[in-house]
């Protein structure tokens, strides 16, 4: 029953780490056009409404996988900061009540400046 639960998990890491280059790509992609528009107050805002947009499900994927990639019993208790599930440094425990509070805010600041970037006009 382990390797099941187990095999689930890598399934559902695989599934938001492909899902999360996806969007860096969207998101990165329009950048190798800039330099064959023409750059005019409309466009600078569009590009700034449009990233940070796609900023929305990246912080949603990597908090997906942070999550598919850990035990939730095991880093209830846990510590705040918890190794990143790939590559070198560290992440925020998304099962760590101030951990909950951190990935929310980041969330909500992203949202913020999206609602603020569509109400400043051009």
């Amino acid at each position: 029953m382990t390797n099941n639960n187990g095999s689930k998990r890598n399934k559902a890491r695989t599934k938001y780490i492909i899902l999360t280059i996806v969007a860096m790509i969207v998101t990165f992609l329009p950048i190798f056009f800039l330099p064959m528009i023409r750059h005019t107050p409309k466009t600078e805002k569009a590009i700034d409404v449009f990233s940070m947009i796609m900023m929305i499900p990246g912080i949603f994927f990597g908090f997906k996988v942070v999550q598919a990639t850990y035990d939730k019993d095991k880093l209830a208790k846990g510590p705040l900061f918890i190794p990143k599930s790939f590559g070198y440094g560290l992440s925020i425990n998304p099962y760590h009540p101030v951990g909950k509070v951190i990935w929310g805010l980041l969330g909500a600041v992203i949202v913020f400046f999206l609602v603020k970037f569509i109400l400043t006009p051009a």
